[in-house]
C-alpha cells in the first residue's frame, strides 16, 4: 500500500458509514482494513485522533491505535515506544464528559495494552495517577 493520507482515509469512513451504495462499501471496508494493517496506519490513526474531525473517523482511529498496539507492535522500533505512549496520554488527557464511551474504551485499553507490551515503562499505574488523579472526570478513563 503506499502512503495514504489522512484525507484519503477520511473519505474512506465516510464512505463506510454513509453511502447508500452496497459495493462502495464494501470496496471501503477492505481498503481500510488493508490500512490498518500497514505500518502508515500508526501514524494517520493519531493525525485522526488530533483532528477530531467526527465520530465515526475518531472511533475508527482508537480502533486502529488498540488494534496496532494488540497486534503489531513489533512494528515499532524501540526508540518510538515512548512517543507513542506520550501519544495516547496526550489522547487520553482530551477526554472529556462528552467524549463518546466507545472512544474512551479503545483509547484505554490501547493504553493498558501498551502498558503490558512496553518494558521501558517501569510503572505505568503510578503515571497514570500522577497524570490524571488532580481531575477526576479523568479518573473514569483510567
Amino acid at each position: 500500500m503506499e502512503h495514504p493520507t489522512a484525507e484519503a482515509v477520511l473519505q474512506g469512513v465516510y464512505t463506510l458509514y454513509n453511502n447508500p451504495n452496497k459495493q462502495e462499501k464494501e470496496k471501503a471496508s477492505r481498503w481500510l482494513e488493508e490500512f490498518q494493517k500497514s505500518i502508515h496506519s500508526w501514524e494517520i490513526a493519531d493525525q485522526l485522533l488530533q483532528q477530531k474531525h467526527d465520530l465515526n473517523s475518531c472511533t475508527f482511529a482508537a480502533q486502529t491505535m488498540r488494534n496496532k498496539i494488540q497486534n503489531s507492535f513489533h512494528e515499532l522500533p524501540e526508540s518510538a515506544h515512548e512517543s507513542l505512549r506520550q501519544s495516547l496520554l496526550e489522547h487520553i488527557s482530551h477526554i472529556t464528559l462528552e467524549t463518546k464511551p466507545v472512544i474512551v474504551t479503545q483509547l484505554s485499553l490501547a493504553l493498558a495494552d501498551l502498558a503490558l507490551l512496553m518494558s521501558s515503562w517501569r510503572k505505568p499505574v503510578a503515571t497514570l495517577l500522577e497524570r490524571f488523579s488532580s481531575n477526576p472526570h479523568m479518573m473514569y478513563a483510567v
